[in-house]
């Protein structure tokens, strides 16, 4: 891989600015939210209107007009530069899969870091209702809480921040959409559980070529959040099944306990890494699949009277031309060796990350000021 060195990169530099004025813009929002602005409306429309300003407004119609002003680009554009591709069905069910397994890895790193927290006096200043979900709310939380956060959250992040930063290098691409994924929700409780489910998420949506994956994983953790919420509140049965569940697992020893965990994480990972994998080959396959069917009709005759030779060397070349992935040599990280094949990187200056380190900073104090707050 070579870097370049270059005059002040402008994708990135307005990338940056761009989620910074979204940033800034959904802050003031929660600011507002928290002196009581929406205090004379009831809870389902406070819901409704607080998702509409910060998912639909702030990180997704407002970074699409500064994307298309700023770059000089058309929705179409940007939506393709942002790989809306339409997915396969079995697409889609993988990705359904993929949210289902990270689903339980979020759980088991909330708790982690949430025992960490508390053990360092912690305590959430948020107390959560004891009043039964309704089904109305559940079915409202759906919209709110799922379905507009997975298509314009991922928008912002694994589709504007990593695509028009991914000359950078893809790895550190993703790691700063999902630090910044992490941050914006401005809550200790979720930066940690959300940042590495934005990594999984950034990796998902570049080894497909196709965000909808990621929008897909994202709606499945959030869906099965708030519907275990709900019918842990509405059903005795099940709020007695988790109770028991935690209650054995808790009251285990420590050792126990631990090689639990260990063995849900092992588990998880391993799930992650198999279903991935046929998410990539669903992906690479199917470019093979288009590349040969421009030549050949479905009989297998020769679209042209000239000769071709499409043998396994050209295929192979072309599943290594599209990925780092070297099918000579075994050694190679079966994770990274998926990720798109890039020769040259983008080395970028501190005035390219002006904004990024604005972001940053901005969604670290407020997180640290939520923990503070926390230990009052």
């Amino acid at each position: 891989m070579e870097y370049i060195n270059q005059p002040k990169n402008k994708s990135i530099f307005k990338t940056y600015l761009i989620y910074f004025i979204s940033m800034t813009l959904f802050v003031g929002i929660r600011i507002m939210s928290s002196f009581g602005v929406f205090g004379n409306l009831n809870d389902n429309a406070v819901d409704v209107i607080y998702t509409v300003l910060i998912e639909v407004v702030c990180l997704f119609l407002i970074p699409l007009m500064l994307y298309c002003l700023l770059l000089k680009n058309k929705p179409k554009q940007v939506f393709a530069t942002c790989n809306y591709y339409k997915p396969n069905f079995k697409s889609v069910l993988i990705s359904f899969a993929l949210g289902f397994v990270l689903f339980f890895g979020t759980v088991i790193a909330s708790a982690f870091f949430n025992g960490i927290i508390a053990l360092m006096g912690y305590r959430s200043p948020f107390a959560s209702s004891s009043e039964p979900i309704t089904t109305s709310a559940y079915l409202i939380s759906i919209v709110t809480t799922a379905i507009l956060p997975a298509f314009c959250e991922e928008f912002l992040h694994r589709g504007m921040v990593l695509q028009g930063t991914k000359h950078m290098g893809f790895v550190k691409a993703i790691t700063l959409s999902s630090i910044l994924f992490g941050l914006i929700h401005l809550n200790i409780v979720q930066v940690f559980y959300a940042t590495l489910l934005g990594f999984a998420m950034g990796y998902i949506a570049v080894i497909s070529k196709n965000i909808w994956p990621a929008i897909i994983v994202h709606f499945t953790n959030n869906f099965m959040s708030i519907t275990n919420d709900y019918l842990q509140s509405s059903s005795a049965t099940y709020q007695n099944f988790v109770n028991t569940v935690y209650t054995r697992l808790f009251a285990s020893n420590l050792l126990i306990l631990m090689l639990s965990i260990t063995i849900a994480l092992v588990i998880i990972v391993f799930l992650f890494y198999f279903l991935s994998t046929k998410l990539y080959l669903n992906s690479i396959v199917k470019k093979v699949e288009t590349a040969i069917n421009s030549v050949y009709t479905k009989d297998g005759q020769a679209k042209t009277n000239e000769k071709i030779n499409l043998g396994d060397n050209e295929v192979k070349e072309l599943i290594e031309s599209t990925t780092t992935l070297n099918l000579n040599n075994d050694e190679q990280n079966p994770l990274s060796a998926m990720l798109p094949n890039q020769d040259k990187v983008y080395k970028p200056r501190l005035r390219d990350c002006i904004f990024l380190i604005g972001s940053l900073v901005l969604g670290i104090i407020i997180t640290i000021f939520t923990f503070v707050w926390g230990l009052l």
